[in-house]
């Protein structure tokens, strides 16, 4: 009964911390999506793990001005299947913020990649 309850503590204390899934490496992750089509660049990329055990992505990823509303959805289309098939942890669920080239926020200097 022990090793389960330490397995469960240090699942716990993974998901508490917002921990990287194992095996995913964020650096390649951005390399990767930044390949997209249309794509200029991926800012704060995060991963972690729910309580369910499923693993999470969020990121800010920078477009080409211009781009309509079906190129926009093309774009989140390509990221998410890039998530779910080339990389060793498939990540069922993703929250991409599309932003257009130049764009700025009053919080963009607290934001870190």
């Amino acid at each position: 009964m022990m090793p389960r309850a330490i397995k469960l503590l240090g699942n716990a204390v993974r998901v508490l911390l917002e921990e990287t899934p194992k095996g995913l490496d964020l650096d390649e992750v951005r390399m990767h999506l930044e390949q997209v089509p249309h794509v200029v660049a991926v800012h704060d990329l995060h991963a972690s793990t729910v309580s369910t055990g499923m693993p999470i992505l969020m990121a800010h990823v920078v477009v080409e001005r211009g781009l309509t509303m079906e190129d926009a959805a093309r774009i989140l289309s390509q990221l998410q299947n890039c998530l779910r098939e080339h990389f060793p942890v498939s990540i069922p669920h993703t929250t991409f913020q599309l932003e257009p080239e130049g764009y700025s926020s009053a919080s963009l200097p607290q934001m870190h990649s």
